[in-house]
């Protein structure tokens, strides 16, 4: 006899399960899901708790335990608490770089850094646009001449190559889903200190945001 085999999906990358059709008779519409709210099991909304008892079983969970983020670049966000986290993954051998932010006890933002780690930077991209589109896209990347006096020349790229989904929840509330490619270069200031070094900066941001709803149309006074 056939047996039937039973295919089982990646547990990286999920999002909340779409409504349940309701019966025929019902006029109420099916919200389907149109960007991620999750990085696999590690949710938006989880308490700090929920975060720190994820498991092997759970496939991706804290490699070690998190720590208070340190601000160097920004100043702290007042009701946002902010921890460093390293995650464990069955999509990189080694734990990937995370922030992960909470405010009121419930996880609003997911950071996740790739740094050099091409492939898995285009396995997390390519598992989201399977399932949601390739979103809305975006290149601000360009090209700069560097030329110097004694006729050496050469071109440099600075800019971001971005994908971004958004699920609105609510007339209030979204989820916006943003993967980033960010190159940095610029022309040295003098050959003989030799080129300056690209910066290559790839991440993952999951973020629940807060939207000003529309205002209301005027009426049509004729």
């Amino acid at each position: 006899m056939a047996q039937n085999k039973q295919q089982t999906k990646s547990p990286s990358l999920q999002s909340a399960p779409a409504t349940k059709a309701l019966p025929e008779n019902s006029t109420k519409p099916v919200r389907v899901p149109t960007g991620p709210n999750s990085f696999g099991p590690l949710k938006i909304g989880m308490n700090k708790e929920a975060v720190e008892s994820l498991t092997e079983k759970d496939s991706i969970y804290l490699a070690t335990p998190m720590s208070p983020y340190v601000y160097k670049y920004t100043t702290a966000t007042e009701g946002i608490d902010k921890f460093d986290a390293k995650l464990n993954s069955p999509l990189s051998s080694q734990p990937l770089e995370a922030v992960l932010s909470f405010k009121e006890d419930a996880l609003n933002t997911i950071y996740i850094s790739f740094k050099e780690s091409v492939t898995v930077f285009e396995k997390v991209k390519a598992q989201i646009s399977e399932k949601y589109g390739v979103g809305k896209q975006e290149n601000t990347r360009k090209e700069e001449q560097c030329i110097y006096k004694n006729g050496a020349n050469f071109k440099i790229t600075t800019g971001i190559i971005s994908q971004t989904w958004v699920d609105v929840i609510s007339q209030t509330e979204q989820y916006e889903t943003k993967i980033s490619d960010y190159l940095y270069s610029s022309c040295p200031s003098n050959l003989r200190y030799g080129s300056v070094g690209e910066i290559n900066l790839r991440s993952l941001t999951i973020d629940k945001k807060t939207v000003a709803p529309e205002a209301p149309k005027p009426a049509n006074l004729f």
